[in-house]
């Protein structure tokens, strides 16, 4: 017989794993203590690191453990508070680890705080000193090196506030004001210095990158200008400024970095973008794929008459595996191709299966007719594509033109070869390969390596409705940008003349372009998109004079041309603060007219960061964003699209003194001692667990 003590203890073994059910059932966490769990390490200090990137990381999905955020400093006091958020929504305790524990005296400077206003000219900066600094002897403030204050007497240096106003006359070469803090307490000197950001209300809203710095565009007689060249350009503060101008530089020699940072910038509403193309060098489609996408323009001319003359090798494939349909497309596509060309293109059709054989070796596509020969072309024998293709490539390589173009038309099934080594020798040249993988069967593999290797496409031919469009599309792509040294009357928008220019680019415009002044044929001359609330600009001609002299002398058409471009440079429109803190640094907004305010933080090294206001009171917003100390940051504040203002600052860890908040969370702050576990794994496991423990230790007890 069973006691009723051992009854007890056999139900309470049984009603555990029921218990492990019922939680379950209520959706309840699974509470273990952390020292149980593995704990995650996450670091806010280095390269692209910050604080609060640290933080978002920690919410990232589910951890089964507690997260040690690594610190430089004492943590400011919101990260306490998004510590407590964090374990509410996903159960994981955050430990705060001090990496560089420096002691707290270190900084006599607890927060500064700065307004930058359009309606005013003058500033006056606001430094709230630590506790400490009122038991200091001496204090002594200068700012770009000249005394400001100076005060001594222990209790006498800053009112019960601790706070001191300074006023703020001009700012160094860099548009900034140096403040040095100098302190002596019981004998020992304590320095501090700070570098505040003046606004940059004099720094020139335009920046022109050129390779020729020496000569005056006329935006630079319109407006001031910074001026760099493109191998300078990544190590400026692209951000500053309101309108980056391309003046005739190359799209090939942008870059990848700087093509994709210019186009970044611009989608995001940043800056606004006018590339000039003042010569064929301007470039062709692919050179600067991130810039080409938001263009008004594309840079093929609107009709393939103004496209430049080419040499092109179109080979059919006529071996066995093109059977059937495959040779009745490529047929067509060989037809297609030579009726897409100009008269002075000059043309080789070369077929080849086990063998290859020219019916035209670049000859003038004026009167050829392609169909004759090949409408008796019957499929049949081996494929051997990489003899034929080398031939062709060398006598193509031959030919006088300086665009050199092949069209493969192939199911690209073939005995092997080293094609790689082709492509190669094919790119050197300046020759690029376009392949039209005919069927649903063919070797994409081959056909890509050549295509993507040179430069050129890959086209999936299906049906006979497709060639033509691929044929004038794969035309088109081929053209660097045609540039007419002629000249040309301009009209404006409305059809009134705007004088003439002696040269500019044959560009088509893309669908949703404006465009403000165009030739009497259509082409356009200065056209524009809105991007982000801000505008992407082309202008087909020079800034210099050399073509466009007597369309800037137009009154209608240098005057329009300033009226576009001015909107785009607009200065600051609200009065904001900036304030820095060891809690991190704090913007607020003011103004009446704002709907949704964000702050938008780059560096050098990209960290990009990007954080909503939120209002505070009827016409004021805040924002506090923490980010690594001693280092330069663009900041731009917009407003649903709309830029509201921007300037440059500098994080200073001199400001490094915990606020009275800061010390108040830290002493509130306790780490969770549980992880709590969500979902129903882990009450299943739990289960499964008790229960099978219980099952063991009831066979034992029999």
């Amino acid at each position: 017989m069973i006691s009723i003590k051992g009854k007890a203890k056999r139900s309470a073994l049984l009603g555990l794993p029921l218990l492990c059910l019922a939680a379950f059932a209520l959706n309840l966490p699974l509470a273990l203590p952390r020292w149980l769990l593995p704990a995650r390490r996450i670091y806010s200090y280095g390269l692209g690191r910050s604080l609060d990137r640290a933080l978002d990381e920690a919410g990232l999905g589910p951890y089964a453990g507690s997260t040690r955020i690594a610190v430089e400093a004492g943590p400011p006091a919101y990260a306490y508070m998004r510590a407590r958020e964090l374990y509410a929504r996903t159960g994981s305790p955050v430990v705060f680890e001090l990496a560089r524990n420096a002691p707290p005296e270190s900084s006599a400077l607890a927060a500064w705080s700065l307004q930058h206003s359009p309606e005013s000219a003058s500033q006056a900066l606001t430094l709230l000193f630590a506790p400490w600094v009122e038991a200091a002897d001496r204090l002594e403030i200068r700012i770009n090196g000249e005394l400001s204050y100076s005060a001594r007497g222990a209790g006498l240096l800053v009112g019960a506030d601790r706070r001191l106003t300074l006023p703020l006359s001009s700012t160094t070469d860099d548009g900034f004001y140096r403040i040095d803090i100098a302190l002596r307490r019981q004998g020992t000197d304590t320095t501090n210095s700070l570098r505040v950001s003046g606004g940059g209300l004099d720094k020139p809203a335009v920046l022109v990158l050129t390779e020729r710095p020496e000569l005056r565009s006329v935006v630079e007689a319109l407006y001031p200008v910074d001026k760099a060249s493109v191998a300078e350009a990544l190590a400026l503060d692209l951000q500053g400024y309101e309108l980056i101008v391309l003046d005739g530089i190359k799209l090939a020699e942008l870059g990848g970095a700087l093509d994709t940072a210019l186009a970044e910038l611009a989608r995001r509403g940043l800056v606004s973008i006018l590339a000039v193309a003042d010569s064929p060098d301007f470039g062709k489609e692919g050179d600067a794929p991130a810039l080409e996408r938001i263009l008004p323009v594309d840079l093929s001319p609107r009709e393939l008459k103004n496209l430049p003359d080419l040499a092109m090798l179109i080979m059919i494939d006529s071996s066995g595996s093109m059977f059937g349909d495959k040779l009745s497309l490529a047929k067509l596509g060989g037809i297609e191709t030579l009726g897409r060309l100009k008269p002075g293109d000059l043309v080789g059709l070369l077929l080849f299966d086990e063998d290859s054989r020219w019916v035209y070796r670049f000859e003038p596509a004026e009167g050829l007719d392609a169909s004759v020969e090949l409408a008796p072309l019957a499929a049949g024998g081996g494929t051997r594509l990489y003899p034929a293709l080398r031939e062709g490539l060398a006598a193509l390589n031959d030919t006088p033109m300086p665009i050199k173009h092949v069209v493969l038309i192939s199911d690209g099934i073939s005995e092997p070869g080293d094609f790689n080594y082709l492509a190669a020798w094919a790119r050197e040249r300046g020759i690029s390969i376009s392949a039209m993988a005919v069927g649903e069967a063919y070797d994409r593999a081959l056909l890509n390596a050549l295509s993507a290797g040179t430069g050129g496409r890959l086209y999936t031919v299906r049906s006979v409705d497709e060639i033509p469009s691929l044929i004038l599309e794969d035309r088109m792509s081929r053209a660097r940008t045609v540039f007419a040294a002629e000249r040309v009357a301009i009209r404006s928008v409305s059809g009134l003349p705007a004088g003439f220019v002696d040269g500019m680019a044959r560009f088509s415009a893309r669908e949703g372009a404006v465009v403000a002044f165009a030739s009497d044929a259509g082409d356009p001359l200065l056209s524009s998109r809105e991007l982000a609330g801000r505008a992407v600009l082309a202008f087909s001609s020079d800034i210099y004079g050399r073509y466009s002299k007597d369309f800037f002398n137009d009154p209608l058409a240098i005057g329009s041309f300033s009226a576009i471009l001015s909107p785009l440079l607009r200065k600051a429109a609200y009065a904001f603060t900036v304030s820095e803190s060891a809690d991190g640094l704090h913007v607020f907004l003011r103004g009446d007219a704002l709907v949704a305010p964000a702050l938008i933080v780059r560096d050098a090294d990209g960290l990009l960061i990007e954080r909503g206001f939120s209002r505070v009171a009827r016409d004021y917003w805040s924002v506090t964003v923490a980010l690594p100390k001693d280092r330069l940051y663009s900041v731009a504040l917009r407003d649903s699209g709309a830029m509201a203002a921007k300037l440059t600052l500098y994080t200073n860890s001199a400001a490094g003194a915990l606020s009275d908040e800061a010390y108040a969370q830290a002493r509130a702050y306790t780490v969770p001692p549980f992880v709590l576990l969500r979902g129903p794994a882990p009450w299943l496991i739990a289960f499964f667990a008790l229960s099978l423990a219980a099952s063991v230790v009831l066979r034992f007890k029999r």
